[in-house]
């Protein structure tokens, strides 16, 4: 089973946003929280730290009114299905969909990181809404699909058969998640606006910003790493 289905049809929907002509100054809010794109995907419950980042103007309101209501049904029918199904599933299975989940979001800031260093490369800035958007549908899916696990998890834990040995690096890896979103909506500001700067003692100060938010993102990396790991123990 695919225990993130919900994200293929959340991607479709953002990948068909267009971003503005002859757009080139960044000129609105990104908002990075997982809970933005919930009419993309399964919206999470959790709350996430915004990032601003200028953007081009959003796509019409009185289009998003229109589909919201639709989305949001087909949303929370999806999220009840996968809730179903997810409870079936033995521990075990739901461990290794809890590790794939991982490798998944692991390969979508990868993408979204090469996004933004083609938007820098080609100043084409403009297309960055994009990529944004669309990585944040990605993310938000895949937290709900871990969020989805560490329930069922939960519902499973008893004094005989208890699951906190795996119901806690899950916790704690969804923690460290939401903070490398943070950072990561942080770090790609700093980018945008260093390449942006003229001044070449701002643009210094900006690119020490940029070494301090990836040594940030490093250290948080290999703590991603230590709950994963203790996830593939628990399955030896």
């Amino acid at each position: 089973m695919d225990i993130l289905a919900s994200r293929s049809a959340g991607g479709n929907e953002v990948n068909q946003i267009q971003p503005p002509n002859g757009s080139e100054k960044l000129g609105q809010t990104l908002d990075l929280e997982w809970t933005n794109m919930n009419q993309q995907c399964c919206a999470p419950d959790d709350q996430t730290t915004t990032a601003n980042v200028d953007l081009p103007p959003p796509i019409p309101s009185q289009v998003t009114d229109q589909t919201r209501a639709k989305n949001e049904k087909i949303s929370a029918e999806r999220q009840k299905k996968m809730a179903e199904e997810v409870a079936k599933m033995s521990v075990e299975e739901l461990v290794r969909g809890t590790i794939r989940a991982q490798e998944e979001r692991v390969m979508a800031y990868r993408v979204f990181d090469e996004k933004l260093r083609e938007c820098l490369t080609e100043l084409a800035l403009s297309n960055y809404q994009v990529y944004a958007a669309h990585a944040t549908a990605q993310f938000s899916a895949i937290s709900n699909g871990i969020r989805t696990i560490l329930a069922a998890l939960l519902a499973k834990n008893t004094d005989e058969e208890p699951t906190t040995g795996v119901t806690t690096p899950i916790s704690n890896l969804q923690n460290h998640e939401r903070e490398k979103l943070r950072l990561t909506a942080a770090l790609h500001l700093e980018k945008i606006r260093a390449a942006a700067e003229t001044d070449d003692k701002i643009k210094d100060l900006l690119s020490k910003s940029v070494v301090s938010y990836q040594n940030s993102l490093t250290d948080l990396g290999l703590m991603i790493e230590e709950e994963v790991d203790e996830l593939r123990s628990a399955l030896v």
